[in-house]
């Protein structure tokens, strides 16, 4: 079989996986692109996590894949910071470390502009550095 010769692959799914999928299938309720004509329609139950210098964070439910995201929105729209956000989407998702965000996407719509990600559960960095503020400065000398 040559490289680019597909007539060959077998892409049939089992039987009883097949069954599976089109019960499952069955369960679900799919939005048309009709029904998605916006992301305000698509991102739905906004919730806000938290805020930095430049952008807020909220967590949204998305309704066409049916998990929660974070999208972090910019506090001042500019062509600035719309150059900025790209170059983040563009730069963060060829990066994949445990330790990194994953980022998906560009939001735009009613809530502002901005960049669409994984929600991360975890503390608040504010709240953490300042609990952890001793213990931070105690080991400042060993760090630098």
């Amino acid at each position: 079989m040559s490289p680019l010769d597909k007539s060959e692959i077998n892409v049939t799914a089992p039987r009883e996986t097949a069954g599976a999928v089109a019960a499952l299938d069955a369960q679900l309720t799919y939005l048309k692109p009709e029904d998605m004509a916006g992301t305000d329609l698509r991102f739905v139950d906004w919730r806000f996590i938290g805020t930095g210098g430049s952008a807020d964070v909220y967590r949204v439910f998305d309704r066409f894949l049916s998990i929660d995201l974070a999208i972090k929105i910019l506090k001042r729209d500019s062509p600035a910071g719309r150059d900025t956000i790209r170059n983040e989407v563009l730069i963060s998702r060829a990066l994949r470390h445990p330790s990194i965000c994953p980022v998906h996407d560009i939001y735009s719509g009613d809530h502002g502009f901005g960049v669409i990600m994984d929600v991360l559960e975890g503390y608040d960095l504010k709240v953490w550095a300042k609990v952890n503020n001793t213990a931070l400065h105690a080991t400042f000398e060993g760090r630098v």
